[in-house]
């Protein structure tokens, strides 16, 4: 999954966080989110900072 990828997730799962309102469910489904933000923050700061690297770029792909 790539770092937009990851970005576009957290947005779906942050909406479905307002659909759920109080329900039970509503924590775990946030949790992936703020997962799904920090995978695509560390992507585009792996881009910026290493922009050659193969590493990254196998990883992030």
């Amino acid at each position: 999954m790539t770092g937009p990828e990851h970005y576009r997730r957290g947005e779906r799962l942050l909406a479905r966080c307002t659909e759920l309102g109080e329900s039970d469910r509503r924590g775990s489904v946030a949790t992936e989110a703020q997962a799904h933000f920090t995978a695509a923050l560390v992507a585009i700061l792996a881009e910026e900072k290493f922009p050659d690297s193969i590493k990254w770029q196998e990883a992030t792909q």
